[in-house]
């Protein structure tokens, strides 16, 4: 038995002196129902999915439920925008992340159930659905028992808020009359007898295979397959989900829409390219590089409208749809194989994808996912670890009694990511493994492998021969429209050079990222960090472990070679989180200087805490990365710093001269990176430096967060300032030239600081 589905298509109109939309850019407003079907006088669970599509903040939502729906409030539950599911009765209670101190909007919303007469609506008041994060409103009716056959109608009315159109940002408009109620669409459940057979929904085999061409996809390398393969992901997502096998044959595509629990093989011999018409970013206002938050020292820009999530981070981490594999709040998803995927020059590598209102939009990711669950991208995993041969300048396996398997055709190779390979916001549970990426081209490459904000990552056996940015990244923005901490990942077997940092754990940093553990890693080159800690926004780093055996046995010791900087754990203030707020302050630095520059006064320093590094060779400092020469070269005038840990002090507000009252929320104006230990840490630096011309650099500004910013160091193997607890064991330091700086300083540390080292 089916039940029909009405949806009254909203029809709107301009906001007054604004331009309208195009007919595609925001899908009409719905209501939908997760079973057409329940059983009269059977306990069951009902999913209501409201669908609005971009709006503004401060909207209201009311759910009409029809007569003899009784449901408790108790049992409702919801979930706004992702955020996660709470009961209706605690959602003004429920966390909006970290912002800014002051931040008007301290609640999600207020869920409210009421009764009038035999008929119940639920209402959400005050809530923020500015981003487009696939389902607005999530409702979970439990312990729903419907009494009577027949069909229910549910309905809906929305109510705009504030809209969110500040003067001067350029933008699109959005479609709704503010502040105009308008019934925006209906939905007609059936109730069926007790003794009636309802078809539930079809059982899930993602393992089913399928190959490629009974879809109507073809490798000929001139059609593109986009329209193909979405509609055989679609028809394989209403059947319990499939795997699409893709032999070989070269398969060009738009953008693919991934959806649960429909897998994709790409076999040997199979290449799967992007072309230049993947789909545009997400309808909604943006601004250009110029609103990054935290860039300069003085513009105020970025800060000035607080609530703008866009400007917390740049436009490749806040838009997702600009890829050539998209998800958005989808599970269970495979793309694995040991074939070729790549963006064929089509995929742009920064941050001009989107200039202008006139520019032709293009993608900028490989793979993007959204609040999904349960994700994996890989090649054909043997169960082995990957390790590298230095003198063939390849990867080979490990057969687990010490001798090399050179074979490694089981990986799947990755090229022209662009920005991302793989952009994950919001994901729980993503094991990434077995990828080669770059190997066949080194052309329009950034970011490897983004988890932001994400929870339960795996990332194992990967190679990189050179990249433009970050291998493997952490990181928490706004990009959701609210923050949320990362936790748990594990780490291994990594092998490449960056342009950038091998590891990085920040920059964005407005929430927290903990739990994270690292074996195994051999690291060619880099042009700032080997592995860096950047926390800059008032998040928190904290239990972080290399080489401790917490993914796995460790089978050798971290090499980390031609690197600017083998550590950088540092931390600075941007304040990048909803809500944030500068002002221009003057006051005196550290070495008598005057200063005159921007200061954050509403969001306190973040933390860094509980940081073990162990075994690890650090073979040569200087930033030596092959990305844009093609070929490592030996060490000349090179940039070079030794390892870095560094807390940040913050003028007193007795030290102000001028800008008004300064102070923050917490009152803390220096923050000490705590409980830091390094054993078995060798590193063998350049030298050739002299203590008298290394004075310690100056504390990190706001538009300061690279490594370069400190300029050079007052040590040639590790510098310390701002730290408590501090312990040093088995390591040692050396210089290849003559070096008058000592190869450990330390200043302004708090406790005992425990050395068991080997300094030469």
């Amino acid at each position: 038995m089916k039940a029909s589905l009405l949806l009254l298509l909203l029809a709107t109109s301009p906001t007054e002196g604004l331009p309208p939309l195009s007919d595609t850019s925001v899908p009409a407003p719905r209501l939908v129902l997760d079973k057409p079907v329940l059983k009269a006088g059977c306990p069951d669970t009902l999913t209501v999915d409201f669908i609005s599509g971009e709006r503004g903040y401060m909207d209201n939502v009311t759910i009409f439920l029809p007569k003899g729906m009784r449901v408790r409030k108790r049992d409702v539950l919801v979930d706004v925008i992702g955020r996660g599911s709470v009961p209706l009765s605690d959602l003004d209670r429920q966390s909006i992340g970290r912002t800014g101190m002051g931040y008007p909007f301290r609640s999600v919303g207020k869920g409210t159930l009421r009764r009038h007469g035999a008929r119940r609506t639920i209402s959400l008041q005050g809530i923020d659905l500015r981003p487009l994060n696939g389902i607005d409103i999530r409702l979970r009716l439990c312990n729903l028992k419907m009494r009577k056959r027949g069909s229910y109608v549910l309905r809906a009315r929305y109510t705009p808020g504030m809209a969110w159109l500040p003067e001067g940002v350029r933008g699109k408009a959005y479609r709704e009359h503010w502040g105009i109620a308008s019934d925006v669409g209906e939905t007609a459940l059936t109730v069926c007898g007790k003794e009636e057979t309802v078809p539930g929904p079809p059982p899930l085999q993602p393992w089913r295979t399928f190959p490629a061409e009974s879809f109507g996809i073809v490798g000929d390398g001139l059609s593109d397959n986009a329209p193909a393969i979405n509609e055989a992901i679609r028809t394989l997502a209403s059947e319990g989900g499939g795997t699409i096998v893709f032999g070989e044959g070269d398969y060009l595509t738009g953008t693919v829409h991934l959806r649960s629990h429909v897998w994709l093989r790409i076999d040997g011999g199979a290449t799967l390219r992007a072309i230049s018409s993947l789909d545009p970013m997400e309808d909604t206002w943006y601004a250009d590089n110029s609103f990054l938050a935290g860039s300069s020292k003085t513009d105020t820009t970025p800060y000035d409208i607080p609530d703008n999530y866009l400007t917390k981070q740049d436009l490749g981490h806040s838009f997702f749809h600009n890829a050539m594999f998209c998800a958005v709040r989808a599970e269970d998803i495979r793309i694995f194989g040991n074939g070729r995927i790549t963006g064929d020059g089509n995929i742009v590598k920064n941050n001009e994808v989107a200039p202008s209102l006139e520019a032709i939009v293009r993608g900028d990711k490989m793979f993007s996912f959204k609040l999904c669950k349960d994700i994996e991208i890989g090649g054909l995993s043997n169960g082995k670890d990957l390790w590298y041969d230095p003198l063939r300048d390849e990867p080979y396996y490990l057969d687990g009694d010490g001798g090399a398997i050179l074979d490694t055709s089981n990986m799947l190779d990755v090229d022209q990511g662009g920005h991302f390979v793989v952009l994950a916001t919001g994901v729980d549970g993503i094991r990434v493994h077995d990828i080669r990426c770059g190997r066949l081209s080194r052309e329009n490459s950034r970011d490897i492998l983004d988890f932001m904000e994400c929870n339960d990552v795996e990332v194992r056996n990967i190679y990189c021969p050179a990249t433009g940015d970050d291998i493997v990244k952490f990181g928490s923005d706004c990009a959701l429209g609210f923050t949320r901490a990362g936790r748990r990942a594990k780490v291994r077997g990594i092998i490449g050079d960056s342009n950038c940092n091998a590891i990085q754990m920040g920059s964005e940093s407005a929430d927290d990222m903990t739990d994270v553990y690292i074996d195994n890693v051999w690291v060619t080159g880099t042009n700032k960090a080997a592995f860096s800690i950047s926390v800059n926004d008032g998040g928190s780093v904290q239990r972080v472990y290399m080489n401790y055996g917490r993914t796995g046995p460790v089978h050798h010791r971290t090499v980390m070679e031609r690197t600017r900087s083998p550590f950088f754990f540092s931390i600075s203030n941007r304040g990048r989180v909803l809500g944030g707020k500068v002002s221009r302050f003057s006051f005196t630095k550290e070495d008598g200087i005057p200063r005159d520059e921007l200061l954050v006064t509403n969001v306190s320093v973040g933390h860094i805490t509980d940081i073990h590094i162990k075994d690890v060779d650090v073979r040569s400092v200087y930033a030596g990365s092959r990305f844009r020469s093609g070929q490592w070269e030996p060490y000349r005038d090179q940039p070079t710093s030794s390892a870095i840990v560094t807390g940040l002090r913050l003028p007193t507000p007795a030290e102000i001269t001028s800008g008004g009252e300064y102070a923050l929320p917490d009152g803390e104006h220096t923050r000490y990176i705590t409980d830091i230990s390094f054993e078995g840490v060798t590193i063998s630096s350049e030298g050739g430096m002299s203590a008298e011309s290394t004075p310690a650099p100056p504390e990190l500004a706001i538009g300061e967060w690279n490594l370069r910013n400190l300029e050079v160091q007052p040590a040639h193997g590790l510098w310390v300032r701002h730290v408590a607890g501090f312990s040093m064991k088995d390591c040692s330091f050396s210089s290849k030239r003559p070096d008058s700086r000592p190869p450990f300083f330390c200043e302004d540390t708090l406790g005992k600081i425990a050395l068991m080292e080997k300094l030469p």
